[in-house]
């Protein structure tokens, strides 16, 4: 029986102070206007990190004043990353803060525009709901766990093809339509998980028999 996590709580709206939001900002290297994609989890191969950055690049000839923020600390294949963000010509337009706070996270969903991932392999999937609580539209994989824990409320693609993150990422950039359907859907798919709904499901599994 596969038991779903919970997903986390929508925040409530945060103003962030100007002190607040001038030291974060001045973290990443960011300004208060940038347009970014945002990724967060360890920068390593499964997570098809090499793919949103060439998938990125295509957004760029559309959009060329956007970044892309890819937050988490190094894992394995990190310096083949490096290597395609730098063939690329993307050092000026990735922002790599290594690892991110909780804090800090929460600033960079609530300021992206788009919250991408496209991992090839995931357990679950849990940053998809995060963007979902903060009410941010979502590009993901149609692979593994992702498409179910996403479900209708994300744009899906197939990650192994970069064609489609890039078209992906446009869409999400510029269709303001779609995004507002994909941000309803979200708030709706976070119904399907809660804790409650776990710990009664584990408890069943547990003892069952017994009670």
């Amino acid at each position: 029986m596969v038991i779903p996590h919970g997903a986390p709580t929508p925040p409530k709206l945060r103003n962030w102070t100007t002190a607040e939001k001038e030291k974060l900002l001045k973290r990443f290297g960011l300004k208060d206007s940038d347009l970014f994609v945002f990724y967060v989890g360890r920068i390593e191969t499964k997570k098809n990190i090499s793919r949103l950055v060439e998938g990125f690049a295509r957004l760029l000839h559309e959009f060329p004043d956007w970044k892309l923020v890819l937050a988490g600390k190094r894992g394995i294949g990190f310096e083949k990353i490096w290597q395609t963000i730098e063939t690329a010509g993307l050092k000026d337009s990735v922002v790599m803060p290594g690892y991110v706070t909780e804090k800090e996270k929460m600033f960079l969903m609530d300021k992206c525009r788009v919250f991408a991932f496209p991992s090839l392999y995931e357990g679950f999937g849990l940053p998809v709901l995060e963007a979902f609580a903060q009410r941010r539209p979502v590009l993901t994989s149609k692979v593994s766990a992702l498409p179910e824990v996403a479900g209708n409320a994300a744009y899906l693609v197939n990650p192994e093809k970069v064609e489609e993150i890039g078209v992906g990422l446009k869409r999400l950039a510029s269709d303001g339509m779609l995004v507002s359907q994909l941000i309803v859907r979200g708030e709706s798919k976070l119904k399907d998980y809660s804790w409650e709904k776990a710990a009664r499901a584990t408890f069943e599994v547990l003892f069952e028999g017994v009670m």
